[in-house]
């Protein structure tokens, strides 16, 4: 990702197959979800995960939210609980993200789960996710923060306040 090209495109075909190459080849891509659009990269490929960090100025020891096309591809790289199936269950796919543990074996660059020691990441699901994010197209889980210029920094909240 040596340049920064913005194409604002339609959802025709060609403009989809053009993500899609681009995701292939370790670039960025926005794509609208249920609450925002997200930047996306291909979640396997580091120096793609790197690129999401630079354009953001995101600081690397905050994990990013992968987003995932089904339960079975969620599967394939977090560990499920049988309460977090359940959750899944109920409110795949909306915008419900889960903390889970990262598989030993899954193909996830660290940086997604941006090195912490738990090795824990974000999994989503999204309601309609863009034919490039999606099966066809593009076949590999995709982390993707908000596409939003960023502004203050969040301010941290412990899940007893959530």
């Amino acid at each position: 990702m040596d340049s920064l090209v913005n194409k604002i495109a339609a959802a025709n075909d060609a403009a989809i197959a053009h993500a899609a190459r681009s995701l292939r080849g370790g670039g960025l891509v926005a794509f609208p979800t249920e609450t925002v659009y997200g930047l996306g990269a291909d979640a396997s490929n580091g120096k793609a995960v790197a690129g999401i960090f630079a354009a953001k100025g995101r600081p690397r020891f905050n994990p990013l939210i992968v987003h995932v096309t089904d339960f079975a591809e969620a599967e394939r790289h977090a560990a499920f609980s049988s309460d977090a199936r359940r959750l899944t269950e109920q409110f795949w796919p909306g915008a419900l993200t889960l903390v889970l543990p990262r598989r030993a074996d899954t193909t996830l660059s660290e940086l997604v789960s941006a090195g912490l020691g738990t090795s824990r990441s974000g999994s989503r699901r999204i309601l309609s996710p863009p034919r490039c994010c999606g099966k066809q197209e593009f076949r590999s889980p995709r982390p993707a923060p908000t596409a939003l210029a960023p502004s203050a920094p969040p301010r941290p909240r412990m899940w007893r306040r959530v």
